[in-house]
């Protein structure tokens, strides 16, 4: 196999610099190009040391200064928590509803929806919008499988309304 080799330029450093970038490539397990190369990407720090005069030592006092401030501290909201209640519940309907439309007879059979979940499983909005978005084309592809589309819902909405109300109260209900 001939593996084509990059172009090169040969560059002076001292002993004591390639001795340095040697052990440290070692211990990384890299090359010496592709440590230099890593270290290229390091040129913005760099240059925002230099405007702000700080020195190596302070650079790296102040990021490790931030790393600890950054940690996660007990009684302390970071980001928004994700509910188990929620996305247990959001779960536990996907599968009642993949069940029930494998064994349902087509006009018995439910268009899945991010609405449709929303009502089920009572969540928060904004979870429950992220693991639909999330499975949305593994939804799609379910909902395609059973022959139902966007129709589906309204035509048996008509035929439960009387005595359920409403779909999600219809589901709720026979599938307990």
């Amino acid at each position: 196999m001939n593996a084509k080799r990059m172009d090169r330029k040969t560059i002076a450093v001292s002993v004591d610099i390639h001795t340095a970038l040697s052990q440290y490539a070692e211990t990384q397990k890299i090359s010496i190009p592709k440590l230099i190369e890593n270290l290229v990407g390091f040129i913005p720090v760099y240059e925002t040391c230099l405007k702000q005069e700080l020195t190596n030592e302070l650079a790296i006092a102040k990021l490790a200064k931030q790393a600890i401030e950054d940690k996660p501290v007990a009684g302390k909201v970071w980001d928004k928590p994700v509910s188990t209640k929620t996305m247990d519940s959001f779960s536990t309907w996907m599968t009642k509803l993949y069940n029930h439309n494998s064994n349902a007879k087509l006009e018995d059979r439910v268009y899945i929806t991010q609405r449709l979940l929303l009502n089920l499983t009572n969540g928060n909005v904004n979870m429950i919008s992220k693991a639909f978005k999330d499975k949305e084309a593994e939804i799609m592809a379910h909902n395609a499988n059973m022959g139902i589309d966007e129709t589906t819902n309204r035509k048996l909405s008509h035929k439960i309304r009387e005595e359920y109300g409403t779909v999600s109260n219809w589901l709720t209900i026979i599938l307990a």
